[in-house]
């Protein structure tokens, strides 16, 4: 994904956004930030999951689903997520606006 493709001022070299901002999409979910994700692991903690995986530039990226996770590793599934949850930073790792 590419930061410059936002509509924020600044510098935009990276996008962070939290693991708890991103849900299950597909094609026609929407939202400012959509990736495909390769499944690497599962982890149950409490009463949420967290999936870790891959995106196809090799960036690993991190979300929570609620309850016990049936999603398998290796699987390719869409995450999604709004633009109020997006974080730009520049490339010293500042938050920009």
């Amino acid at each position: 994904m590419d930061p410059s493709n936002f509509d924020r001022p600044g510098s935009r070299d990276a996008i962070g956004i939290r693991p708890k901002d991103l849900y299950l999409g597909d094609a026609q979910t929407g939202g400012a930030f959509q990736a495909r994700v390769h499944v690497q692991g599962v982890e149950l903690v409490g009463a949420e999951s967290y999936v870790y995986g891959v995106l196809a530039d090799g960036q690993v990226i991190v979300f929570r689903v609620s309850g016990r996770s049936q999603i398998g590793i290796d699987s390719e599934l869409t995450v999604a997520g709004s633009s109020n949850a997006l974080h730009f930073f520049d490339s010293q790792g500042k938050r920009t606006q």
